[in-house]
């Protein structure tokens, strides 16, 4: 049996794949059964495995020949306690609903990003937080985050931190420095933390740490170039 606070992996073979689709679809509207992120499906030598929170109710159907584990639950972008209204004045969307709601999004326009993400910030307590739920297309051929995908979050916090004082930064990134300090895994919770440390009236200068379910990441720091208003 299982509570709400765990986090479910369940793994079959072909003749009960549907199955499990077929569970998983039918709780993850559900609380606390939702956040079932696509990144979470994986095909390896033959099994389906997938991993969702849930409570024991939802587990009733699972496939009679399943191998069903359990761990801690990861963290909820929704676990976190934000400030209300938008983390600085700018190109913002808010997030009504989902695990993000209340969080915002950048409005500008970035395919890249909008590849490789989707990226989230808002402000608590401690300041600028960002946020990013990475899947499988931002593995590596080894099943872990990649180290673009990482640094291009970090590029995105970056500008993030870089507005710390109440306005949006439109610039580019002159230089960014990271380091890699242990592997991230598809469908963990990134997040973002940091400082503006410096600047003046043309360059930004901001640190931070990206961890993924507390565990840090990468660290990093950078330099942004902003671009004269108007131009």
């Amino acid at each position: 049996m299982t509570s709400k606070t765990e986090q479910l992996i369940c793994r079959c073979g072909p003749a009960f794949a549907k199955d499990l689709h077929q569970l998983v679809s039918e709780t993850r509207d559900s609380p606390p059964c939702g956040h079932v992120h696509p990144a979470h499906w994986q095909q390896d030598n033959g099994l389906t495995q997938v991993a969702w929170f849930a409570n024991a109710q939802s587990t009733r159907s699972l496939p009679t020949e399943s191998v069903l584990l359990t761990q801690p639950a990861a963290p909820f972008a929704s676990d976190i306690a934000l400030q209300s209204g938008p983390p600085f004045s700018g190109k913002l969307r808010q997030i009504a609903t989902g695990e993000w709601a209340g969080w915002h999004q950048w409005a500008g326009i970035d395919p890249f990003e909008e590849a490789t993400g989707p990226f989230y910030v808002a402000r608590d307590n401690n300041g600028i937080i960002t946020g990013f739920r990475p899947g499988a297309h931002n593995c590596n051929g080894h099943g872990m985050i990649h180290g673009g995908a990482l640094m291009t979050f970090a590029d995105f916090s970056l500008f993030m931190l870089g507005a710390s004082q109440g306005e949006e930064v439109s610039g580019v990134t002159v230089t960014m420095n990271s380091e890699f300090l242990a592997p991230a895994q598809a469908g963990q919770l990134l997040i973002g933390r940091g400082e503006r440390t410096g600047g003046g009236r043309s360059l930004i200068i901001a640190r931070g740490m990206i961890t993924a379910n507390d565990r840090p990441v990468l660290n990093f720091s950078g330099v942004i170039k902003q671009f004269k208003k108007g131009a």
